[in-house]
């Protein structure tokens, strides 16, 4: 957890939380993360996204929404759960430039419900009522851009959008990618000693092509209350020009484009849990993509999520 210690009480206290960390990691190899939650269980989480870019290591771009969400347990059945996602407050409510924080009111005001299902481990299947978001979601951003200014632009941000509300992984991946982010590990029984190196393909919505990664997970704290993980994945070069191309196969000048550009990929995530209880608590999701172009400029282009689980004060 990220806790800044400011006294020496709690100095004392973080020494003997690190005494417990080295015993329980002598002691316990593996750890399941299994959900048993009933229903009515309620937690309450903040979610903050940021999109930023520089050029030349200066600033261009920075842009940031954060709400507040209730994750509802509506049924525990023998097959798995049905969770309600509820937006309750939009924290940029001063923010009415960006189309995500404009959606993201307009699903608060009209208490837009969003429900998914895992099953009885835990692990995310999928957002239930994803049809229902999506064509909300298509109708808003008509219904937004229909009277403003630079309507050739606007179309082609419609068409883009259009394309990722009409399907499922697009509602999951690009609406709400907090919610399969917080159920990623559920099912799992992972090693809180060795770190785990693999390659794996990462799929992407808007392509076919599976981006080939190098993956390591280790474990990054554990005692008898709570447990962490890192899991980061490091793209192939050659894979991600290709996955690029594929998204814009019928741009032969942007294609040519892309073959000059040298990339550097990385996906950073964090998970933890109260134990032993599969409790979600904080999570963190991190793209980071560094790209030279073909005149030597340094571009970077990072994107994080972060939900942290906020507390009853008493």
């Amino acid at each position: 957890m990220k806790t800044i210690i400011t006294s020496i009480f709690l100095i004392t206290l973080f020494f003997q939380a690190s005494q417990a960390q080295v015993n329980v990691q002598d002691t316990v190899r593996h750890v399941p993360i299994i959900a048993y939650w009933d229903q009515g269980d309620t937690f309450k989480f903040k979610v903050i996204k940021k999109n930023t870019d520089s050029v030349d290591h200066k600033l261009v771009k920075h842009e940031e929404r954060a709400y507040i969400a209730q994750f509802i347990v509506l049924d525990s059945l023998e097959d798995g759960y049905r969770i309600e996602w509820k937006i309750i407050e939009n924290l940029n409510p001063e923010k009415k430039d960006v189309p995500e924080d404009l959606l993201l009111d307009a699903m608060a005001l009209n208490n837009s419900q969003i429900i998914f299902k895992t099953d009885t481990l835990g692990r995310f299947l999928e957002i239930e009522n994803h049809k229902v978001i999506g064509e909300f979601s298509i109708k808003y951003f008509k219904s937004l851009l229909k009277n403003s200014p630079n309507q050739n632009d606007n179309e082609l941000i419609l068409e883009k959008y259009t394309k990722m509300f009409e399907s499922k992984s697009g509602v999951e991946n690009f609406i709400l990618p907090e919610i399969p982010l917080l159920c990623s590990l559920y099912g799992g029984v992972y090693d809180t000693k060795d770190t785990i190196y693999s390659e794996v393909e990462l799929p992407n919505p808007l392509s076919n092509h599976l981006l080939v990664s190098k993956s390591e997970f280790y474990n990054d704290y554990i005692d008898e209350k709570f447990v962490s993980f890192y899991n980061n994945y490091y793209a192939d070069q050659n894979s991600y020009i290709e996955m690029v191309k594929s998204i814009y196969n019928d741009d032969d000048i942007l294609t040519e484009e892309i073959n000059k550009i040298q990339p550097i990929i990385i996906f950073t995530n964090y998970f933890s849990y109260h134990l032993p209880y599969g409790i979600p608590a904080d999570f963190f999701a991190g793209r980071l993509i560094k790209i030279i172009d073909e005149k030597g400029i340094l571009n970077i282009k990072e994107t994080t999520i972060d939900v942290e689980m906020l507390y009853d004060e008493d």
